[in-house]
Order: structure tokens, then C-alpha cells, then sequence
């Protein structure tokens, strides 16, 4: 797998999820790399956030997209509208000069 998302959500685990026992367990505490899986999740995170920053700066380079998605965001405020939170992660990511 080289996807980040799908990574992320191979390893990560609900408390409440149920768990396959191990077929073949071994001896100690356990077999899990745990430093490794650190970083990995450390990594991942990073690169999610610079992402997310990346889209931001990109919608915020138009102070017109920024006065719109503000608008929008107030207006949307107190709706329990389906798909709000999808629309509005959309509109970081367009500009309002190229509609």
C-alpha cells in the first residue's frame, strides 16, 4: 500500500472493535514494533497536515474565496445539513475567480 489514508486506517482501531486472536502468538509483552509504528503514525500525521496547510494556503490566497467561504461558513452555522462539512472542506480548495 502506498496511500497514507488507507494505511492509517489498516492500523487504527476502536476501542470497542473486535480483535482476531493471534494464530500463532509468541512469547513477551509483544510482537508489535511499537517505535516503528510511532513513527509511522508521526509521519503520516505530518503529511496530512502539510496537505491540509498546502489546500489552505491555495484558498486563502484570494481574499474574495476567503470573504465567501466565511459567508458560507456563518450561514451554515446552526443547519444540520447533509453534507455540510463536505462542502465546506470543498471550498478550500477552489477559488472563487475560477467560477
Amino acid at each position: 500500500m502506498s496511500d497514507e489514508v488507507a494505511i492509517f486506517r489498516g492500523i487504527a482501531c476502536r476501542e470497542n472493535e473486535p480483535r482476531q486472536p493471534d494464530p500463532a502468538p509468541t512469547p513477551g509483552p509483544s510482537v508489535i514494533d511499537w517505535d516503528l509504528l510511532r513513527d509511522a503514525a508521526g509521519r503520516l500525521a505530518a503529511e496530512l497536515t502539510q496537505q491540509r496547510a498546502m489546500a489552505q494556503l491555495v484558498a486563502g490566497a484570494s481574499e474574495r474565496s476567503r470573504l465567501l467561504r466565511n459567508e458560507l461558513w456563518a450561514g451554515l452555522a446552526g443547519l444540520s445539513v447533509d453534507g455540510t462539512d463536505e462542502l465546506l472542506e470543498r471550498l478550500l480548495q477552489v477559488r472563487v475567480e475560477d467560477y
